[in-house]
């Protein structure tokens, strides 16, 4: 009797491991062929991209850094326009309604000639090509910066809040709690005031600090003058006034009467984090049905055993 009953476990044994081994092997070529469905997925994923001409996920061309992933900031698509202009408003106005619409000020003068300069030397696609055209179309519009004139000093506030227009005086004020985030000041002797001054003749920290680079690395029709490269300066007298850059030469700028412009804001660009890769859990052996009844759940062959030992040795003790 209880050689039947062995033979009957151990067969039963036997079998369980041939099933187990089965089902390892399917666990095995399953994972196999997700991999090679992951990696058909990704080839495809990158031949519509190369079609498309769109950078690869989480890429910039080599050679095509753009201003706008560099500074890491995202810039507002498209200004407020009525039926054919963009809409014009006062420095204070356009900095509140941008923030309005989720944005957090307006773009800097180097990030705004950082990218129209990548776009002028075919560095820009997507969406920053877009938006460097829409910079360039109508209007000019308003930047994050405003300065002042005393004597031969100029002063250069980045980020300024707090300045409102007054209409009666025609110039901006200080209103309330002027705020900024940094500011530079700049020896400008021998310079005139509300008239155009050619860049060349600014320092080079002056240079840099509106576009970015040196005067020398600057595009060639630049530093050639063929697109006016020059800066309108405010009078000595005191008055603080937001920069502006020009419509008609779209890579000058306008420190002084200048009362409205377009508003394009800009954010921080969101941090796209990693996501973890699923960690896979060793695979578990699934005991099927083998003719003397059924074993549920994820069971391994060490524990099989000691079951069938275990009804061995209970049966064993039964005879006795």
């Amino acid at each position: 009797m209880n050689r039947i009953i062995g033979d009957r476990t151990k067969s039963a044994l036997d079998e369980m491991e041939e099933v187990a081994r089965a089902r390892n092997a399917d666990v095995a070529e399953e994972e196999r062929l997700e991999a090679e469905i992951k990696a058909r997925k990704e080839e495809l994923r990158k031949k519509e991209e190369a079609k498309s001409g769109k950078a690869p996920s989480g890429k910039t061309p080599a050679g095509n850094i753009t201003a706008a992933d560099y500074m890491g900031i995202e810039f507002e698509a498209n200004v407020s326009r009525d039926i054919y202009n963009k809409k014009l408003y006062p420095y204070d106005l356009s900095l509140r309604k941008l923030k309005a619409a989720g944005y957090k000020r307006h773009a800097s003068p180097s990030e705004v000639f950082s990218l129209l300069m990548d776009n002028l030397e075919g560095k820009l696609q997507g969406e920053y090509k877009a938006v460097a055209e829409d910079m360039l179309d109508d209007y000019g519009e308003w930047m994050s910066m405003a300065v002042e004139r005393i004597g031969d000093t100029l002063t250069c506030y980045l980020h300024p809040e707090g300045l409102a227009w007054d209409k009666d005086k025609k110039i901006y004020w200080r209103k309330g709690i002027f705020k900024y985030d940094s500011r530079q000041e700049f020896d400008i002797s021998g310079k005139g005031s509300a008239c155009w001054i050619q860049l060349q003749k600014f320092s080079d920290d002056f240079v840099k600090m509106l576009y970015g680079r040196s005067y020398k690395d600057l595009p060639e029709d630049m530093r050639e003058q063929v697109l006016g490269t020059d800066v309108y300066l405010p009078p000595p007298d005191g008055d603080i006034w937001p920069v502006y850059r020009n419509n008609i030469n779209p890579f000058s700028i306008t420190c002084y009467k200048k009362d409205r412009g377009a508003s394009r804001g800009v954010r921080e660009k969101p941090v796209v984090r990693p996501k973890k890769p699923r960690q896979k859990k060793p695979a578990v052996p699934m005991p099927a049905s083998t003719g003397h009844g059924s074993l549920r759940g994820r069971t391994s062959l060490k524990r099989l055993k000691e079951i069938i030992k275990e009804a061995e040795e209970k049966l064993g003790a039964d005879e006795e």
